[in-house]
């Protein structure tokens, strides 16, 4: 039966200490040899999540820490090998998930070297081994495990990089396996990085950029002229006339208390009368027949008037629907060019 301990306690795990490796002892506070319930006691008094099963005694999963703990088969169950996942795990100052063996190795002197996948022969070493497999290096650099054995650390691998590291005290760990690190494999492995370089950051062909330079200036230049109109279009009613309007018909009529449209009658400055029909967004408040609100016109086209509520937006309410629109012709084309230039300066 599988129970779950749990913490109420904040996390502790963003101090470092917790993942400093101690070569052939310990990863932070989980120490090689310690007694499976004291490792438990440890975890939980820290506030720790750990996965129990109850039915076996031989390991559990400390999930905050994607850490697998494995202890001996008889009592007290001590502590024999850990397994670590989480990239924030340091051996010394060395981030080691995520790198490549031969970085790993060229910064740890004095090393013995071997390859060994199966943990059975540390964690059960009375039971019969399997039979090592004779794999080729780019099979051992693409999924297997590199044991720096002087130390007690294992670099778990997969498509060359160390996604699994690995702690055992190193008297408990075989003397049998597929052979040291080589100069071949070295060589292979900084091949696979430098690919793996190539494959994060792929080149761009010299027309890809300056298409992409161009698409990108012509959308600013775009982006700038109407936001230039904008602002003149909020200048224009910045200095435009301002009068006294007086509501003479709201809709739905009284009683109706929240009426959604208002008509307006208003005067120019040559005594010409005008009036407008306007929502409850062209307004502030909720004016009814007879009240006043103060509006500006166009000299010019005196019919048209703009409301208190939408004055100090203009350019804003403008410009914005050209953004989009800029915006959604500028990735669409950068889409298709981009496509374009791939396939037609795809080499032969």
């Amino acid at each position: 039966m599988a129970t779950r301990s749990k913490s109420t306690t904040s996390d502790p795990l963003d101090d470092p200490r917790y993942w400093t490796v101690q070569p052939g002892l310990a990863i932070g506070m989980l120490e090689l040899g310690t007694p499976r319930d004291e490792v438990l006691q440890l975890l939980q008094k820290n506030g720790i999540d750990v996965e129990v099963d109850d039915t076996d005694s031989t390991e559990f999963y400390v999930c905050e820490m994607e850490t697998v703990l494995y202890f001996a088969e008889h009592a007290p169950h001590p502590l024999l090998l850990i397994k670590v996942q989480d990239e924030r795990v340091r051996l010394g100052t060395l981030k080691v998930i995520g790198d490549f063996p031969h970085n790993i190795l060229a910064a740890v002197p004095s090393i013995n070297t071997l390859w060994m996948s199966d943990i059975g022969q540390i964690t059960s070493p009375d039971s019969k081994s399997s039979a090592t497999k004779n794999l080729s290096d780019s099979q051992l650099l693409n999924d297997g495990t590199l044991w720096i054995t002087t130390l007690g650390i294992g670099l778990g691998l997969v498509d060359g990089a160390i996604v699994t590291l690995w702690l055992c005290d190193p008297q408990y760990l075989p003397s049998s396996g597929q052979g040291e690190f080589t100069a071949q494999q070295r060589q292979l492995s900084e091949k696979m990085q430098l690919a793996s370089f190539k494959a994060e950051v792929p080149k761009t062909h010299p027309v890809q950029r300056l298409a992409k330079v161009g698409l990108a200036a012509t959308a600013l230049v775009v982006a700038a002229y109407f936001g230039n109109q904008a602002w003149e279009e909020q200048k224009k009613w910045d200095s435009a006339p301002e009068v006294e309007a007086e509501v003479i018909e709201v809709w739905p009529p009284p009683p109706e208390p929240f009426p959604s449209q208002f008509t307006l009658s208003y005067q120019d400055a040559t005594g010409g009368v005008h009036q407008v029909q306007w929502g409850q967004n062209d307004l502030y408040g909720m004016p009814q027949v007879g009240s006043k609100v103060t509006l500006r016109y166009l000299a010019n086209a005196p019919d048209i008037a703009m409301g208190p509520a939408k004055l100090h937006d203009i350019a804003f309410n403008q410009f914005v629907p050209y953004l989009i629109g800029i915006f959604v012709v500028y990735s669409a084309l950068s889409l298709v060019v981009n496509l374009v230039l791939a396939k037609l300066l795809r080499p032969a």
